[in-house]
């Protein structure tokens, strides 16, 4: 049976990917998330800032990007991991 991966590291996969514009579409088959999951996790980023939004008039639907406190939280993240890893020092 697959391991569920924490809700922490699908944000992590969701905001890596968005650091170029991306629609929706996009993040849920990248990161395999439902249609309804997808846009739980987009939410919560987008609300705290952590993705922005993009309106393109010619598309259905609006693009993610990863903001300034983004990659904040990716940088921590990867501290995190190699913390839990051993590799950090100090």
């Amino acid at each position: 049976m697959p391991k569920k991966r924490d809700t922490y590291i699908i944000y992590a996969q969701i905001l890596e990917f968005c650091q170029k514009p991306r629609p929706i579409k996009d993040i849920m088959e990248r990161c395999g998330l439902s249609g309804q999951s997808v846009y739980e996790h987009v939410g919560f980023l987008f609300d705290r800032g952590l993705l922005e939004k993009i309106e393109v008039p010619k598309l259905r639907g609006p693009l993610f990007i990863t903001t300034l406190k983004g990659y904040r939280y990716l940088r921590l993240f990867e501290r995190l991991e190699k913390l839990l890893e051993g590799e950090a020092s100090g």
